[in-house]
């Protein structure tokens, strides 16, 4: 099988000189291999570099990379020491520069609440006291007129004073609470997305000769995948089948993906590719019980037919026999390779999101129908059309819906596993 990689191309122009090692951050997806399980990861970076060593930190890589799988390629040119895959501690998030400016914003917010709410408070004191002296007068002496309408002037003039501030103030509250849940928020968002993106590879060159070179960092995310899925439609019962093969594909790597080349593999690359070694199984092994039995030859078992024989030296010897029902063997048909499909024109899965599913590519093939009724199970005759023409398509299992004329029939379903020569497809019930 040729090497397949999930390929993430993103170029950028960056010198690097000798001494501190230099952090550089990751890139825009451009191409995109995703296998049953999983996905791997290439960023091409374009960097100037000087003669000499060099420590380089690709940083805000998945949290669910593969150490193992994580690397820097170099060239003739460039030499790679050592390539080592850590992830920063909690310390480390928080010292974050756009966490420590947000922690700033929000402290600045939560001083302005107190200033606000200091100044309602002292408004809605003065507004108690005010209300408190309302009384005009003394009991023995009345007030003129003219002096009540001053004094109602006055006080009017006063109240709506003290309640315009108070509306202002509890506005302005409002405006800081507003502000500090979005500070929050961010935060938050930030927070979580460095949890995500928070491993680095340290990777350690040796540059023979100042220049600008292509670098690859590869890396493996598991929290990746596809299944096939297809359409089967045939215009009327008799034709040709029509199949479309479709991509249902999953991004949870943390990444967004945005106008990318996108290939599918059937390959799986968790699963280990050394073969297995079978042992020496000894029937019989260490059980004295048996052999004391056969030795006296009172060994009697159901269905055994006892014999005698000689051995070389001519000594009669008594063992037995018995009948070892043989069972059929189950074949199944397996794909001895993986495939590759590559998806036309660019696509778009974001990460977290509901799955996508992409076409792949159709196929036209010749099928015989057949109706076949089991009545010990069901009465109703199923619909099966027949095809040799699976041999030349790379097919996997998948759920296939199924389309008759314009109809959908429903769901079936394409097993790889059980297929001989022929491909069978259930169509669906006739119930006439």
């Amino acid at each position: 099988m040729k090497h397949i990689v999930f390929s993430l191309l993103f170029i950028s122009q960056i010198f690097i000189a000798n001494g501190q090692p230099t952090s550089i951050k990751t890139g825009k997806v451009e191409s995109v291999t995703v296998y049953f399980n999983g996905a791997s990861i290439v960023e091409k970076h374009s960097i100037t570099l000087k003669e000499g060593n060099h420590t380089l930190v690709f940083e805000n890589l998945p949290n669910s990379i593969d150490a193992g799988k994580t690397y820097l390629e170099g060239n003739n040119q460039v030499y790679i020491l050592s390539n080592s895959v850590t992830h920063k501690t909690y310390d480390d998030i928080n010292t974050d520069s756009r966490l420590t400016q947000l922690n700033d914003s929000i402290e600045k917010t939560q001083s302005e609440l107190k200033i606000n709410q200091y100044k309602i408070d002292a408004l809605n004191t003065e507004l108690a006291l005010f209300q408190k002296n309302l009384y005009i007068g003394g009991s023995q002496t009345g007030v003129n007129i003219t002096e009540l309408q001053k004094a109602s002037e006055l006080y009017r003039i006063r109240q709506e004073d003290i309640y315009k501030r108070l509306s202002i103030c509890n506005e302005k509250v409002q405006e800081i609470n507003n502000l500090k849940s979005k500070l929050i928020k961010r935060k938050n968002e930030i927070f979580a997305h460095l949890t995500l993106l928070n491993a680095k590879l340290i990777t350690q060159i040796q540059v023979s000769k100042t220049g600008t070179y292509n670098l690859n960092l590869i890396y493996f995310t598991g929290n990746a995948a596809w299944k096939p899925i297809y359409d089967i439609r045939v215009s009327e019962i008799g034709k040709a089948i029509n199949l479309v093969q479709k991509g249902k594909i999953l991004n949870n790597t943390n990444v967004d993906w945005k106008n990318v080349k996108m290939t599918l593999s059937t390959a799986d690359p968790s699963l280990s590719i050394i073969r297995p070694e079978l042992e020496v199984w000894e029937l019989g092994h260490n059980k004295p019980l048996f052999k004391q039995k056969y030795e006296s030859g009172r060994y009697d078992m159901d269905g055994e037919e006892e014999i005698q024989y000689k051995n070389t030296s001519g000594d009669v010897k008594r063992g037995f026999t018995f009948q070892v029902q043989k069972p059929e063997p189950t074949i199944i048909f397996v794909s001895e390779l993986t495939n590759e499909f590559a998806i036309s024109g660019l696509a778009t899965i974001e990460s977290n999101s509901d799955p996508k599913t992409l076409e792949i590519t159709s196929y036209t093939m010749d099928a015989w129908y057949e109706y076949i009724a089991i009545p010990k199970i069901d009465n109703t005759p199923y619909l099966i059309a027949k095809t040799t023409a699976w041999k030349a398509i790379p097919l996997s299992d998948g759920p296939a819906n199924i389309y008759i004329g314009n109809n959908f029939i429903g769901e079936s379903y394409i097993n790889m596993r059980s297929v001989t020569d022929t491909l069978e497809i259930s169509m669906g019930r006739n119930k006439k």
